[in-house]
């Protein structure tokens, strides 16, 4: 796993390299050198890289990628390329050999050939079945790596799209001004379905007061949406996985799509930290892929892949309000009954980067992520100031896209909202002044599938028969206040009888009033 040292391992190990460093031509990014990298720097390394990993990558990995290598190699040998390329190359190349070495002799072994030496194995001059998967991750590898294609940006608000020599890669920046959650979330989804496949996307919003859950999972059990009903805060079901987020406009969200085959989640927050890191914020990514800051977490992700495309998004808590955020998402000490077949958020301490940095906000955090990713994707053109300008997206715009809208309608809707939720069933129990009650419902797509109402302490049989029926009457509703009003309107319907003269209709008055209080 990947490390992040502090600013102050990182200016040591600059000061500990600086001695053999010498200058290339060019308008070369420095950067903090880290001390799990390789950095090639003086020109005698430049040279021995040139003739070693070089020279067996473009024999044994790049023979589909001649144009690449041959224009990579010219641009090397003008001492005008970017250190941190040819070190990500080294490190993919040599991780990608190993493997690959590895396999070969996981064959040979199988075959009783015999555990050897690299120089003595046949195998390795010739691709084994056992190594293809690694050597076609190597050569994508080293394309990326080794892409020095010319790149044009459009003028205006057009996205930038840059194509390397075989034509295929893209990539492209957008920035939202509008703030509802409803609309970003569209824009994001239609984005993801309808962009070429090979494009790499950056998009870049904040939405209003909202809490935002994950595609499988229950909103009654991961927010009060009681206290968020009485401030007029929504909840939105979004298109992907993961946990439950709560967002306001101290908080930025960013998403990044790519082809399904290079996806990589570590990659992806790396790339986050690294502008943080240019912000002089020190974060790291922790074992769950967290971003955290003095062991508190300032950025959850979640992501979704579909036949060629993926796409990977988060939150950063910027300067958001933490006491709100706490009281949405604060479950009821009443719902640890609440038995759910959906995702479950894992609960960590959080902080905010406010916390670390006086001077940090929105627009500077768009500009260090948009600079990361261009160097990350699209090096050359952000090398030589091609960028261009961002697409800006605000509610013209969306309103503009039928598709978009149509999206933004079916998330609005009781079906994806609140019918999405995986089965679920809810055991609870109270006591009124006229006896005991225990409830067991059993909940599906929103719906009530099953439920049980028994009374204890009764001396009167009727009232416990009202409950039963009650019971009976909320099962095919579904599960919210006005499904439970439905429920006694079908009892007074359907069976009268039991709801006077022994009092059963205050009963079930009592028992309907307590249960949307627990709902």
């Amino acid at each position: 796993m990947a490390t992040t040292d502090t600013p102050q391992q990182q200016s040591e190990a600059t000061n500990g390299n600086s001695a053999n460093t010498s200058t290339p031509k060019g308008n070369v990014p420095r950067g903090p050198i880290r001390r799990h990298e390789r950095i090639v720097t003086s020109d005698e390394e430049i040279k021995e890289f040139n003739k070693g990993y070089y020279q067996k990558a473009q024999s044994q990995y790049l023979d589909p990628c001649q144009a690449q290598t041959k224009a990579s190699m010219k641009c090397m040998e003008a001492n005008n390329f970017d250190k941190r390329r040819c070190t990500r190359f080294f490190k993919d190349y040599s991780d990608c050999k190993k493997k690959w070495l590895d396999s070969l002799r996981e064959d040979r072994r199988k075959k009783n050939l015999g555990i050897t030496d690299e120089d003595d194995m046949p195998e390795v001059k010739k691709e084994s079945p056992a190594a293809s998967t690694w050597l076609t991750a190597s050569r994508s590898l080293c394309r990326r790596s080794f892409s020095t294609s010319g790149s044009t940006a459009t003028e205006g608000t057009q996205p930038l799209s840059t194509k390397n020599s075989q034509g295929n890669f893209k990539v492209a920046t957008y920035i939202s001004k509008t703030s509802d959650p409803w609309s970003n979330l569209a824009f994001e989804e239609w984005l993801f379905r309808n962009s070429d496949p090979t494009t790499y996307i950056l998009f870049l919003y904040r939405n209003s007061k909202s809490v935002i859950i994950g595609r499988n999972q229950n909103p009654w059990k991961e927010c009060n949406l009681k206290q968020m009903a009485k401030d007029g805060v929504p909840f939105v079901r979004r298109k992907s996985g993961g946990g439950t987020v709560y967002h306001d406009m101290g908080n930025t969200n960013y998403s990044i799509m790519m082809p399904r085959a290079v996806f990589d989640r570590r990659t992806n927050v790396d790339l986050i930290c690294r502008a943080l890191h240019e912000l002089d914020i020190p974060a790291i990514v922790n074992e769950r892929h967290d971003i955290v800051l003095d062991g508190k977490k300032v950025s959850g992700s979640a992501f979704k892949l579909i036949q060629h495309r993926s796409y990977h998004h988060g939150t950063m808590l910027i300067d958001t309000d933490l006491s709100t955020l706490g009281q949405y998402l604060r479950v009821n000490a009443n719902k640890t009954s609440l038995i759910t077949k959906g995702v479950a958020s894992v609960r960590s301490p959080v902080t905010r980067l406010r916390e670390s940095s006086f001077t940090i906000d929105h627009l500077s955090f768009c500009e260090a992520v948009r600079t990361e990713f261009l160097k990350r994707y699209a090096f050359d053109t952000w090398r030589q100031n091609l960028e261009g300008e961002p697409v800006i997206v605000d509610e013209a715009l969306v309103d503009s896209i039928d598709g978009v809208k149509t999206i933004r309608d079916d998330m609005r809707t009781w079906e994806w909202m609140y019918g999405q939720t995986p089965e679920f069933t809810y055991q609870l129990g109270h006591t009124f002044s006229w006896g005991s009650v225990n409830v067991s419902i059993r909940s599906k797509e929103g719906q009530i599938i099953r439920s049980d109402i028994e009374s204890t302490d009764m001396t009167n049989s009727m009232p416990s028969l009202a409950l039963t029926a009650l019971g009976i009457g909320m099962e095919g509703q579904r599960y919210d206040e006005q499904g439970l009003d439905e429920a006694v309107q079908r009892v007074m319907y359907e069976a009268p009888e039991v709801l006077a003269p022994t009092g059963g209709a205050e009963q079930i008055k009592d028992v309907v009033k307590w249960l949307k209080e627990q709902l």
